[in-house]
């Protein structure tokens, strides 16, 4: 079940990808300053392409855009994720991109246990260890008669997703959307889950205030 659900996700950020976010209010969450509105939208560890997505493992994702009401500058820098209470700054695109290649492909119609990471952010499978021996044997699990099927390729290497998919830094007069990246770890001494419980994206927009928007 859990694979199914992941698998649907996966062709939700697929379809994201061409999605052109009317205004703040299209995005699952948004919040307001005065200079400012703000959209967001969580997408675990998957960079979708039109075609599927490349996963992220060691990075949280979110789809973010700024609609201003007067000039300002935007940067990654504004940015951190609170992620189970653990503060977590925004990465640049380029050191995202290089800890990425092109076997972290996942494409449409392909159920695979990479699924699961787009879902949550936390574990990379959260299926019983039992149910995970027998889907492994599985056919399709194992990549048995796909052949009938191939896979769509990447339309675009993994740096290509992440650099041109995120969000523009300078200055900022017209609304603007993209991607940002948090490199997420645990603390050592955090409490074990199997999935994160919490997660807010901050924005601080310097003398005009700062935002905090529920994203989990």
């Amino acid at each position: 079940m859990l694979s199914r659900c992941a698998l649907a996700l996966l062709f939700l950020l697929s379809a994201l990808f061409a999605q052109e976010h009317a205004g703040p209010s299209s995005y699952p969450a948004h919040a307001s300053l005065p200079t400012v509105t703000i959209g967001a939208e969580y997408l675990g560890h998957g960079v979708p392409t039109q075609h599927g997505a490349y996963i992220t493992k060691d990075y949280l994702v979110v789809r973010v855009g700024a609609f201003p009401s007067a000039r300002q500058s935007i940067s990654n820098s504004r940015f951190a994720l609170r992620v189970d209470g653990q503060l977590v700054p925004a990465q640049t695109p380029a050191l995202v991109a290089s800890s990425l290649n092109n076997s972290d492909w996942l494409a449409q119609g392909r159920s695979t246990h990479s699924t699961d990471i787009v879902l949550g952010g936390a574990p990379l499978s959260e299926s019983p260890p039992d149910q995970e021996q027998s889907q492994s044997r599985s056919p399709r699990a194992a990549g048995i008669g796909d052949e009938a099927r191939p896979a769509p390729r990447p339309d675009q290497s993994a740096q290509q997703a992440v650099v041109g998919g995120a969000l523009p830094n300078g200055p900022l007069s017209e609304p603007v959307r993209g991607l940002l990246f948090f490199h997420y770890v645990p603390k050592a001494n955090a409490p074990v889950r199997s999935t994160l419980q919490s997660i807010e994206l901050i924005y601080d927009a310097g003398v005009a205030g700062k935002l905090t928007i529920r994203l989990l």
